[in-house]
């Protein structure tokens, strides 16, 4: 494998090893494109290889690197966690397959048991503050009645103007 792969390898690994061992096999073959990991190792060749662009390297805090791997295992899309921040921001979609995300309790499990304060999505910015959710802003375009129609899915929203 280590002198046949193609060049378009993705690992997830803690670290890329020595060169010689294990996917300091692969990167040495140059058959990894791209590697996620927690730290690149005791392997020069990975840092050479990423500062001229030939790899791609995801440098992932080890808590976050195993969450992301036990999320994947449960089929979610992400997770969150908290890495020290004082604040739980959250970018997403607004919806799936025509269902709102932004739900009042999640029924997935849970990778923090801190609430997320702030979500942010291609049409609006929403703040989680006091147990409440504000409308902050919208994006160009998006009515505010459109917010307003998700209470009768049970989600109200205060709506914050801006002078």
């Amino acid at each position: 494998m280590g002198t046949s792969a193609s060049g378009g390898l993705t690992v997830i690994a803690n670290d890329t090893a020595m060169p010689g061992t294990g996917i300091g096999k692969l990167v040495s073959a140059q058959a990894v494109r791209k590697a996620v990991v927690s730290h690149i190792g005791l392997n020069p060749e990975t840092q050479q290889k990423m500062i001229r662009g030939e790899i791609e390297v995801e440098l992932v805090p080890q808590g976050t690197f195993i969450e992301r791997i036990r999320a994947a295992g449960f089929g979610l899309g992400g997770i969150l966690t908290p890495t020290g921040a004082r604040r739980a921001i959250v970018a997403m979609q607004r919806t799936a397959k025509g269902k709102s995300k932004i739900v009042p309790k999640c029924a997935l499990p849970l990778t923090t048991v801190r609430p997320v304060d702030l979500v942010v999505t291609e049409l609006a910015v929403i703040s989680f503050g006091s147990g409440r959710a504000t409308l902050v802003e919208t994006a160009p375009g998006v009515w505010i009645k459109e917010f307003l129609m998700l209470r009768k899915h049970g989600r109200s929203f205060r709506i914050r103007c801006r002078t």
